[in-house]
């Protein structure tokens, strides 16, 4: 099935499960599993009789996944209708992560994608549980971001092969979203494509300063080493591009 997908994996990842108790590690996957959960329901909660709030998902036709440091959006057809959703989905838990919890480097694609979900237990306590993804949508999007020299996402040429297919102009399904900009890669090489944007444009320069500060925070943040030059590179490439943000 070809699908919209939002491919994203954690940086630091293996540093926060080496370098933290359980109980930290436990209580920072939790706040990932809000910050999934309120990406896919688009924001929206709703409140629970204890009065606390979970993501409303009622309306939500977007599949989520995550193992590990892997997150994983993607939708149940593509249409317009499902691109649409994708890009806020997608555009929002970039900017979560980038700016309020943890980096993470990313794409969207449109790919092939199947999902299988199989769950089986007994009365020993024996179970088998399966819930798998796969297809060349996930390869292409794991190798496209894995060369990303950043905290930030990328919007495939897949993706505006689709968009010119519904024949409708790239740049204005895209503006609230993204950007064109010169996105870092390994090696010293870049691209010029359409990047999601950190947060919605135009920021002054107090505001540039404050989101600066939780970028920098986020990086180092559950005893991560930054002071390594790859992991400097990424900070200063994000930053950079939050750079760009200021009018």
């Amino acid at each position: 099935m070809k699908a919209f997908i939002g491919y994203f994996d954690l940086l630091g990842f293996k540093e926060f499960v080496q370098k933290n108790d359980h109980e930290t590690q436990s209580r920072g996957m939790y706040n990932l599993f809000r910050d999934i959960g309120n990406a896919a329901a688009n924001r929206k909660v709703k409140k629970l009789p204890n009065g606390g709030f979970v993501p409303d998902l009622t309306d939500s036709e977007v599949r989520v996944l995550n193992f590990s440091d892997t997150v994983i959006f993607w939708t149940n057809e593509d249409s317009f209708k499902a691109l649409s959703e994708i890009l806020s989905v997608v555009f929002f838990f970039n900017y979560t992560s980038t700016i309020h919890f943890f980096p993470a480097r990313g794409t969207l694609i449109h790919g092939e994608i199947e999902h299988v979900h199989y769950n089986q237990e007994n009365e020993n306590g024996g179970a088998y549980f399966l819930n798998s993804v796969f297809g060349t949508g996930i390869v292409e999007a794991y190798q496209k971001s894995e060369l990303a020299e950043w905290s930030g996402a990328t919007i495939d040429s897949s993706v505006i092969d689709r968009i010119r297919f519904f024949e409708k102009k790239e740049a204005k399904v895209l503006s609230n979203y993204a950007k064109l900009y010169h996105v870092p890669y390994k090696n010293d090489k870049s691209k010029n494509e359409f990047a999601f944007k950190l947060i919605q444009e135009p920021i002054n320069k107090e505001t540039y300063l404050n989101l600066e500060e939780s970028i920098r925070h986020n990086f180092k943040n559950y005893n991560k080493t930054v002071d390594a030059e790859a992991v400097q590179r990424k900070l200063r490439n994000t930053l950079e591009f939050l750079k760009s943000s200021i009018k």
